[in-house]
């Protein structure tokens, strides 16, 4: 059995742009912090389509400085 790891590099969030959403709602589960990462030129073609990704970062591997532990 092999194990797959996932790393996110420090040029890939550099390159992007992280959004903020302070206590989204949601009628499922309480409000709570979600943060967005955006690939570079996003905002500029809004015909295009992206993969997306969800991810829940319960280890804090994804923003340090923002990191609860660490």
């Amino acid at each position: 059995m092999s194990l797959l790891t996932v790393s996110v590099s420090q040029s890939i969030t550099a390159g992007g742009e992280i959004k903020h959403h302070p206590q989204f709602g949601s009628k499922l589960i309480d409000a709570r912090n979600v943060d967005v990462w955006l690939p570079p030129g996003y905002d500029g073609n809004k015909a295009r389509r992206y993969p997306v990704l969800y991810m829940h970062d319960g280890q804090n591997i994804f923003d340090g400085k923002s990191a609860l532990a660490g």
